[in-house]
């Protein structure tokens, strides 16, 4: 059927409801002649007039100017398409703020390796893990702060819209990709922490690739556990402050499930850390290099201690565990040194720390020189004296034990080589890491097993 013209249709609509040309003419403040060219569509109304005229024949103006009347059916196909039309459009601008948002998002992941990748380079370089542990922490808090700023200024331009649902779900997927983001970082910052804890007696220095590995991977599963645990409350709060939509409830664990995790993190953990303190007291041994009881020994005892001291192959800084001479009569030990040595050009600085971080020496000498020479007299049970004066130059030695009243049949002189390790050993600080993350995936797969049990079928 052919649509009426916008004329035909007022004459339409004037002859239904009664009314003659003079009539509509009136009630619209024209001449009649003004409404018989409208109705031979010589002319068209005024658009100021189109409300009144649909007003006046109770229609919409939509349909004024189709020139028919609209049925329900066609109202409703005509709003589906303009909220389909409209989803469409906001579909889109969600897909662009998503891919800008992650683009963001790997930049300041890559701001943070890159601290990582510094923090490496003056360890290892210039030897100094303090500096090294806070250029890689001002890189972290960078990126944490861009990573915030980038989430906020997404919800800004995508509002949440009752009428839009893909708005809210952008909102919380934002939300949750910029938390595991944060954890990243935090977990990349806590692989650097060994940087800091583990500079000892108080000079600065790098600590080795070994020691970082393990600690910073110990510290990193802690990192990574702590994120995993807060990831439920960050989220409740972001729901509180009506930035994401609330989350549905997940449901808890049976109490017999809670309370076997709860028995296996301790019993693991605590045989763990049994294990490794053990292990630590057992680990090193110190192999006697030679033990002396007669006068006659002394040459070999000389040719053993009076070996290259000073390495002039070392380059810049060296730190080890320096020789120890103990001198007693009562069996009395004294506890080692810590020894940190700097070479700079021909020259030699060695300062020293005992185990209490006191600074209690240092001194300079060109290589080459004589190094320390040590002197003691020692008295034999048959009554017959001699003296031992010897130059410690060998660098394979831990500690010379000397006793100047030695019983009869006795060792006067007893040299000690370095700490040596046991064949076997376990890395239990690697083993910690391991049972934090087993227990974070059996806990995080019995969750996802339970919350598909809760589904109805």
């Amino acid at each position: 059927m052919p649509k009426n013209t916008m004329g035909e249709f007022i004459a339409i609509l004037r002859k239904a409801a009664g009314m003659t040309q003079r009539d509509l003419a009136d009630k619209l403040n024209v001449s009649d002649k003004t409404v018989s060219r409208w109705e031979r569509d010589e002319t068209a109304p005024d658009i100021s007039l189109l409300p009144i005229i649909a007003d006046l024949f109770q229609i919409s103006c939509d349909e004024l100017l189709r020139g028919e009347r609209i049925t329900q059916e066609q109202r409703t196909e005509n709003a589906e398409r303009v909220q389909q039309r409209s989803e469409e459009s906001i579909r889109r601008l969600l897909n662009r703020s998503r891919t800008t948002l992650l683009t963001q998002i790997f930049i300041t992941l890559g701001i943070a390796f890159l601290g990582v990748v510094a923090a490496m380079a003056i360890n290892y370089a210039a030897h100094n893990a303090p500096l090294a542990f806070f250029i890689g922490l001002i890189a972290f808090v960078a990126a944490i702060i861009l990573q915030i700023s980038f989430l906020l200024r997404a919800f800004a331009a995508n509002p949440e819209d009752a009428a839009f649902p893909a708005v809210a779900d952008f909102r919380l997927t934002a939300a949750k990709t910029t938390y595991f983001a944060v954890s990243a970082v935090l977990i990349l910052f806590a692989s650097t922490l060994p940087l800091l804890l583990m500079t000892k007696h108080g000079f600065v220095a790098g600590i080795a690739a070994s020691d970082w590995f393990s600690q910073g991977l110990l510290t990193a599963a802690i990192m990574f556990a702590i994120c995993y645990a807060l990831y439920p409350l960050i989220m409740k709060v972001l729901a509180y402050f009506k930035l994401v939509k609330r989350l549905p409830k997940s449901p808890a664990l049976p109490r017999k499930t809670r309370l076997f995790l709860v028995l296996y993190v301790v019993i693991a953990l605590l045989t763990t850390y049994i294990g490794g303190f053990y292990q630590n007291k057992h680990r090193y041994y110190t192999p006697v290099l030679g033990t002396y009881t007669r006068t006659d020994e002394i040459t070999e005892f000389k040719q053993l201690v009076e070996n290259n001291y000073y390495n002039p192959d070392l380059q810049r800084h060296e730190s080890y565990f320096d020789y120890q001479i103990s001198v007693h009569t009562d069996g009395k030990q004294v506890v080692s040194n810590y020894v940190d040595q700097t070479f700079d050009g021909n020259t030699v600085t060695t300062s020293v720390w005992n185990l209490s971080d006191d600074h209690i020496q240092e001194d300079t000498a060109n290589l080459g020189e004589t190094p320390y020479t040590h002197t003691s007299t020692i008295s034999f049970a048959d009554g017959t004296t001699t003296e031992l004066q010897f130059t410690v130059k060998n660098s394979q030695i831990s500690k010379i034990e000397i006793n100047e009243q030695p019983q009869a049949g006795k060792p006067f002189v007893t040299v000690y080589g370095l700490h040596t390790q046991t064949a076997f050993h376990i890395n239990f600080v690697t083993l910690f890491t391991i049972e934090i993350l087993a227990g974070i995936g059996i806990y995080h797969y019995l969750k996802k097993r339970q919350n598909k049990a809760e589904v109805p079928a």
